[in-house]
C-alpha cells in the first residue's frame, strides 16, 4: 500500500488519484510527518563547570512539506488545478491534513505557513511543493474511540439481624445456604477503561455527561475533575481534559469547576476513568471519547 495524502477533506494527492476534473495526482514525498518534531528547551552553560543547567523541554510545532506532481487533460485544466492548490488555506484557516499508509490513517490540523511553489512542465504537467504548520504537534488516529457507563451506583445488601427460623438469637444473615456479611454487588461501577497502548503521545479525553446529576465528577486513581452544579435530564456537560474546556449545552462553564486535576491517557498505556456524583441516579451516564495519539 502506498501513501495517500488528503487535504481539507477535498483534495487527494494520491498514488495516483484522479479527481472529478480528470487531473491525476501523484504524491512524491512528505517531510515533517514521520520524522517527528523539534524540541523547545533552554540550556544554560555552567560558568565554572562542564556541561549546562537543564531546563524543561516541550515538543515544538510540526512543519510539514508536501511535494508531488499532477497531469491534467489539458492546459486549461492544469491552470484550474493550480488555482485549487493555491487556494487551499489561502485565507489562513486551519485545514485537515490526513495521511494514510500501511499502519492506518492519521490527522493533523494545519495552517499554510509559506506560499505554494508550483511549476509547469510540458503541455499538461505541474509540480508542486506545499508547506503547512501544525501548532499541535501530535498526530491523531482518524478513528474516534468511545466507552460509556452509567453513574457509579451501590448494590443492595448489608446486615440483617435475624434469628434462626423457629428459634431465638441473633445471626449475620448472609448469602443463601450460608452465613456471614454480604454487601451485594454494585449496580454500576461507573468505570471505563480508555486504551492508548498503540500511541506514542498522551491522548486527550472528552467526557460527555448527561443528567440528571448533582455535582458530577470524573476521576482516575490520582486525579479528580468536579463540576459544581445540577444537571437536568436534558443537560449535556462536555469536559475536554486536553484543552481544559468545559461546556454545558454549548456554553462555557469552566469557572464552575471546584476541582481540576487534568489528566490524559498515557502514551503506550491505558487509564480507568470513574463517573460519580453526590447523589446516585441510574439515569445519568458518561461517554468518554479519545483518539490514539502519536509524536
Amino acid at each position: 500500500m502506498s501513501t495517500t495524502v488528503t487535504l481539507a477533506n477535498a483534495v487527494t494527492l494520491g498514488q495516483p488519484s484522479t479527481d472529478a476534473a480528470g487531473v491525476t495526482w501523484w504524491h512524491r514525498s512528505v517531510t515533517g510527518w514521520r520524522d517527528g518534531v523539534p524540541m523547545r528547551t533552554t540550556f544554560v552553560d555552567r560558568p565554572t563547570a562542564h556541561g549546562a543547567y537543564d531546563g524543561p523541554a516541550y515538543a515544538g510545532k510540526r512543519v510539514i512539506v508536501l511535494n508531488g506532481s499532477a497531469k491534467a487533460p489539458g492546459h486549461a485544466d492544469r491552470l484550474r488545478a493550480m488555482r485549487a492548490l493555491v487556494g487551499l488555506g489561502g485565507d489562513g484557516s486551519m485545514l485537515s491534513l490526513r495521511i494514510r499508509d500501511e499502519l492506518g490513517e492519521c490527522e493533523a490540523m494545519v495552517r499554510r505557513s509559506d506560499k505554494p511553489t508550483i511549476s509547469m512542465a510540458g503541455s499538461a504537467w505541474l509540480d508542486y511543493s506545499l508547506q503547512f504548520t501544525a501548532p499541535e504537534p501530535r498526530l491523531l488516529d482518524v478513528v474516534t474511540r468511545t466507552a460509556s457507563t452509567q453513574m457509579a451506583q451501590s448494590g443492595a445488601g448489608g446486615v440483617a439481624w435475624n434469628g434462626p427460623a423457629g428459634g431465638s438469637g441473633t445471626r449475620w444473615n448472609g448469602p443463601t445456604g450460608g452465613s456471614g456479611l454480604s454487601w451485594g454487588a454494585p449496580v454500576s461501577t461507573g468505570v471505563v477503561r480508555l486504551d492508548n497502548t498503540d500511541g506514542t503521545a498522551p491522548a486527550d479525553v472528552i467526557a460527555t455527561i448527561t443528567g440528571p446529576a448533582q455535582n458530577p465528577s470524573i476521576s482516575t486513581g490520582t486525579s479528580w475533575i468536579t463540576y459544581n452544579g445540577v444537571l437536568s435530564s436534558t443537560d449535556v456537560l462536555v469536559i475536554n481534559t486536553g484543552s481544559g474546556a468545559v461546556q454545558l449545552n454549548g456554553v462555557n462553564r469552566r469557572s464552575y469547576l471546584t476541582r481540576a486535576n487534568w489528566f490524559q491517557i498515557p502514551a503506550g498505556g491505558s487509564v480507568d476513568v470513574r463517573f460519580t456524583a453526590e447523589v446516585q441516579n441510574a439515569q445519568a451516564s458518561m461517554t468518554a471519547s479519545w483518539r490514539v495519539s502519536y509524536y
